[in-house]
């Protein structure tokens, strides 16, 4: 029986792997994470938050594919696409990105409170997921922050 049909509350955890050097095995940490969570039971939502989308090709997935299909995470965050209709099922579920994800960095800068525009567009999805695991680039140009802080 779920935790949840039990009564219990489901604590949802985000993990955000995030260094300010490249190549020191972010987007690894973060696909062994995911899967061994998932294999655990848990319901894993990993999130691709790099250009690089080494994460969405790591799971097997094509971004130029997904990108053509407008099935990556920047036209859920700019456009008026729910972002769950950009979750990919499978253990873990994945929100893709792709290279055009750059470009949806430098329209979120100058918003007002953007670094919630990704929490707020998941905030339901979410109460059902136990964990995220979030894969991010070296780090924000403009801010300093990594993209991880967006949840």
């Amino acid at each position: 029986m779920s935790d949840v049909r039990r009564g219990r509350n489901l604590m949802t955890r985000t993990m955000a792997l995030a260094n300010q050097k490249g190549g020191v095995g972010k987007t690894a940490s973060t696909v062994n994470l995911a899967y061994a969570l998932a294999q655990r039971g848990k319901s894993v939502l990993a999130i691709d938050l790099d250009p690089q989308a080494s994460l969405t090709i790591a799971l097997g997935q094509d971004p130029r594919t997904l990108d053509q299909q407008h099935k990556i995470i920047n036209y859920g965050l700019l456009d008026n696409v729910p972002l769950k209709d950009m979750i990919l099922e499978g253990m873990p579920a994945l929100i893709p990105a792709s290279i055009t994800l750059a470009k949806a960095e430098v329209s979120l800068v100058p918003r007002w409170n953007s670094v919630n525009v990704l929490k707020g567009k998941l905030r339901n999805y979410l109460k059902t997921m136990n964990k995220r695991v979030c894969d991010t680039k070296v780090r924000h140009k403009q801010t300093g922050e990594v993209p991880g802080s967006l949840l």
